[in-house]
Parts: structure tokens; C-alpha cells; sequence
């Protein structure tokens, strides 16, 4: 509700605002809001939904948000203001949305946990499950004891480290595959396409934003069919392939944009690779849209314990921000299209490493289990690891042993030498005294 209010005070000030002044104050104060509901919708949705449908449900806000932004685009500055008016609504809406199960088991309040349990589960035995495993996730964290962002970065356990490192990936990851850096240099793309119409760059740009909310929509119904990570994986080499044959075309371009130095000319030599821009722009759009986009978030807020998760997935959104704020400095100055899109064509294949490595699969696993995946990785790890250390240990022992053969039977050999050399002198000097023997007798 705070955040509902502020965002409609900020609204409202950018839309009333009569200098450059008032629409700074106007776009700190939305800021405030913004950055306050990227943590709390995901992590509200992600414990008051049902485990069958917590990825489509979590993944709304990421699709509500962009329509939202692609709406503004076409609304001039003295229509701002009328976007104080779905952030009003939506703060009166809140007062019909009950609390976070979890959040009333926390305050001792299980009756009431309970009522929206059966509510939001298929049966009363499943809801009572699940109570009874809050309940236990709510008494682990209280027997703690321990402060959170304490046990996040100080006293961290081994797969709770595992569980930041996934987050912080999978939030770099979204900004690696630089989805917003191709869609700011979209124009240029066009252009290189042979658009240089006004009107047609504004269709193309929301035909891009039709595909990129259509495959993010679609992409919401497979995550509880495929999986978060067989999808993720698929995406990202589909991602990295379209990446490669962007850069290819335009790269050709360029290239004969600089030797006949006539763009119309060098488009009619090449007119495949112009011809192939625009559609591989969408199948990389499609690609990234119905994969890491509705996933990231999924992925981020599942995985935390219930004492760890908002903190933990706070870090997470900080990480991405500065992320794509670090890149949108780096590729916005003095890089061309076709760099930053090999550059990210370099930055897929380690994504697809940190995925296919690092990050296990969530799917079918309750809420309160999912931590449980991250115990399980490093015991596993860890008893591979003694194993791999046991044999190695095996095998350095029986070196030393095939050693310690090989100097004994050297020396045995030496001294059967030794032996055979004695005795050949010894026979030698008895046969030189027969010798000197014969010689003197008479």
C-alpha cells in the first residue's frame, strides 16, 4: 500500500510538474516505489501461490510492468499524469488481498494461515500439509536466531553461498544476454535493414515489443511443463545462435558500407543479409523473452529458505540494476551495434556453462523444499569429493607399493650381480694358483 501511494504521488508530480526540477523530485519518489515493488510482488506472489501455478504467477509482475512501459511509449508528457491513476486503483486493491501465509504463521497467526491455505490449495489435507511445513520452516528460523543479512554474507553456509551465487548468475544473466542494449540499438538495426522511415522504425519497435510480451506470455505456460532450467538452457542456445547470425549480417553490411561508401548500394549486394536483420532481431527478442525474462524472477525468490528470502532476493534485483546499468554505460558510448552484439554473442556460451553447471532444477519441489536441492548438491559434492579423494589416495599408495617393488627388485638384482662378479674372481685367482701350481711342480 506505501508503495502504491508513492508511486501515485510521483506520477502525479511529473505530471503537474512545470520544470526539470519537479520531475526529478517526481521520478525519485516513483523510484522509491519502483524499487520497493520489484522486491515485494514477487516474493507475496511466490508464497501465497500454489506450488502448480508459483511460476506463472510469479512471473506476472515482469509481463504487467513491461506492457505498462510499452503503453507510456506512445503517450505524450501531458498525458503522464493519467499513470496515477492504475497505481491508485492498485493501492485500493490491496485491501481485498490477504496476507502472506507465511507472513501470518510469523506473527503466531497459523488460524488465519490456515483459511487462505485452503483457499488458494486444491484440498484442505494439502492445505494442512503445508501449514504443518511452515510451521517447521518458521521454527528453524527462529531457533537460529541469527541476524539475516549476518547469515547471508558473514556466517554463510556452503549451499547457502551456492543459493547467492545462483541468484546474483541468473540476475547477471538477464542483463548478459543484453536484451535492453539491443533494443536501445533496435533503430540502428533497422536502419541497417533498410528502414529509414520514421513511421516505419515506430512499427517495427512495436512489433518488437508485440513478439517480446507474446513469447513471455507463452513462456509462463511451459514452466511447469518443462522445467526452469531445460527451458532456460534451450533459450539461451537458441539466444546465442540468433546473436551469431545477427552479428554476421550485420557485420556484412558494414563492411560494405565502408568500401562502396554508398549504404543504398552495398544494401542492393547484399540484400540477403539486409533481408535477414529484421527477423533475426525478433527470433533473438522471442528467444530471450520466453526464457531467462519470466525466469529470472521465478528463480531468484523460489529458492531462498523462508527466513532468507526477501533479503536474498533484494540482493539479487540490486545486482541486476547495476548490472544493466554498467552496461548501458559501456555499450552507449562509443560501441556499435555489431560489437555489443558479438559481445553478447561471448556472453551466451558462459551463461550456458554457469546454467547447465551451477543451477539445479526447481521444478515440482514445494517451497519450503527447494532449499533442501542446495543441502542435497553440496552433500553430494562433498561425497563425491571424498570419493575422488579416496581414490586418488588409493592410487598414490599403490604407485608408492609398485615403487617400493621395483627398488627392492634393484636391489636384489645388485646384489645377484655383486655376487656373480665375486665368485668370477675367485675362480679366476683359484685357476691362476692351479696355473702357478703346475708350473712349479717338478
Amino acid at each position: 500500500m506505501w508503495t502504491g501511494g508513492f508511486f501515485s504521488i510521483g506520477t502525479l508530480l511529473m505530471g503537474l510538474a512545470y520544470n526539470n526540477a519537479l520531475i526529478t523530485v517526481g521520478r525519485i519518489v516513483n523510484q522509491v516505489s519502483i524499487g520497493s515493488a520489484l522486491t515485494i510482488a514477487p516474493v507475496y506472489i511466490t508464497e501465497i501461490s500454489p506450488d502448480s501455478s508459483r511460476g506463472s504467477l510469479t512471473s506476472l509482475p515482469e509481463i504487467l510492468v513491461f506492457l505498462h512501459v510499452s503503453r507510456a511509449f506512445f503517450l505524450s508528457r501531458e498525458k503522464l499524469k493519467l499513470g496515477r491513476w492504475p497505481s491508485t486503483l492498485a493501492t485500493i486493491g490491496v485491501f481485498t488481498m490477504p496476507e502472506s501465509p507465511r507472513w501470518l504463521v510469523m506473527q503466531g497467526r497459523s488460524g488465519d494461515a490456515n483459511d487462505i491455505l485452503e483457499r488458494t490449495y486444491d484440498s484442505q489435507h494439502e492445505a494442512s500439509r503445508r501449514l504443518a511445513e511452515i510451521e517447521e520452516a518458521v521454527g528453524n528460523m527462529q531457533r537460529t536466531g541469527r541476524d539475516v543479512w549476518r547469515e547471508l554474507w558473514l556466517h554463510r553456509s556452503p549451499f547457502v553461498w551456492h543459493m547467492i551465487i545462483c541468484v546474483l548468475g541468473i540476475n547477471i544473466i538477464q542483463q548478459a544476454l543484453g536484451i535492453d542494449i539491443i533494443l536501445l540499438y533496435s533503430n540502428r538495426i533497422f536502419e541497417k535493414a533498410g528502414v529509414t522511415s520514421s513511421n516505419e522504425k515506430l512499427l517495427w519497435t512495436v512489433i518488437v515489443h508485440i513478439v517480446k510480451a507474446t513469447c513471455f506470455l507463452i513462456a509462463t505456460g511451459y514452466l511447469h511443463k518443462v522445467g526452469r532450467k531445460k527451458l532456460l538452457l534451450g533459450r539461451i542456445g537458441a539466444t546465442t545462435i540468433m546473436l551469431a547470425a545477427l552479428g554476421i549480417c550485420l557485420n556484412i553490411i558494414s563492411d560494405a558500407d565502408n568500401i562502396i561508401g554508398n549504404a543504398d548500394k552495398s544494401h542492393e549486394k547484399h540484400n540477403w543479409a539486409v533481408a535477414y536483420c529484421t527477423p533475426l532481431l525478433l527470433l533473438y527478442v522471442a528467444s530471450v523473452s520466453s526464457g531467462v525474462g519470466p525466469i529470472a524472477s521465478v528463480y531468484s525468490v523460489e529458492i531462498f529458505p523462508l527466513r532468507l528470502r526477501a533479503q536474498g532476493y533484494a540482493v539479487g534485483i540490486v545486482v541486476k540494476e547495476v548490472t544493466g546499468l554498467a552496461l548501458s554505460t559501456i555499450f552507449l558510448q562509443d560501441y556499435h551495434a555489431t560489437t555489443a552484439v558479438f559481445s553478447f554473442m561471448v556472453c551466451g556460451f558462459f551463461v550456458f556453462a554457469f546454467v547447465y553447471f551451477i543451477m539445479p532444477e526447481t521444478e515440482g519441489r514445494a517451497l519450503e523444499d527447494i532449499w533442501k536441492l542446495f543441502v542435497e548438491y553440496f552433500v553430494r559434492r562433498s561425497t563425491a569429493g571424498e570419493r575422488e579423494r579416496q581414490r586418488d589416495i588409493g592410487a598414490v599408495e599403490a604407485a608408492a607399493m609398485e615403487l617400493q617393488r621395483n627398488v627392492e627388485a634393484m636391489e636384489a638384482g645388485t646384489r645377484s650381480t655383486a655376487g656373480d662378479i665375486e665368485l668370477q674372481r675367485n675362480t679366476e685367482a683359484a685357476e691362476a694358483a692351479a696355473r702357478v701350481d703346475i708350473e712349479a711342480s717338478p
